[in-house]
């Protein structure tokens, strides 16, 4: 992209950064949201730092750690033990895979009837 001022192509970069990996056309590019003065892109950059995968992925290691540190002991696991869980969780191939169920996940049941729980089914 071609500007002929400045300020302009640095509020444009702005916007732009928040489609940052990921594949765009000509329509996501002009429907990108730009702001419209420097204060408004610092707030967006701040913003969008905020959010970065790295910051949220420590964030959420750092808290596992604390977990750990609390049911480990609980559990009666000492701390190799525990190490060598979260190991195991990040290397083996099939543990790597194992993802929370989040409480708005709903997963897909295969090969479940419909009304076998129901009572008259088997009433006498």
């Amino acid at each position: 992209m071609a500007f002929n001022d400045e300020e302009i192509a640095h509020l444009d970069a702005a916007g732009l950064a928040l489609l940052e990996g990921s594949e765009v056309g000509w329509n996501d590019i002009l429907n990108a949201g730009i702001p419209t003065t420097p204060k408004m892109a610092e707030g967006l950059a701040k913003l969008r730092d905020s959010y970065a995968p790295e910051r949220l992925d420590a964030e959420i290691n750092g808290l596992v750690a604390k977990l750990d540190d609390v049911v480990g002991p609980a559990l009666g696991l000492t701390a190799a033990d525990v190490e060598t869980i979260r190991r195991d969780m990040a290397d083996d191939p099939f543990l790597s895979r194992v993802r929370p169920r989040y409480p708005f996940f709903r997963p897909r049941q295969y090969g479940r009837r419909k009304n076998l729980e129901r009572r008259d089914r088997y009433a006498a």
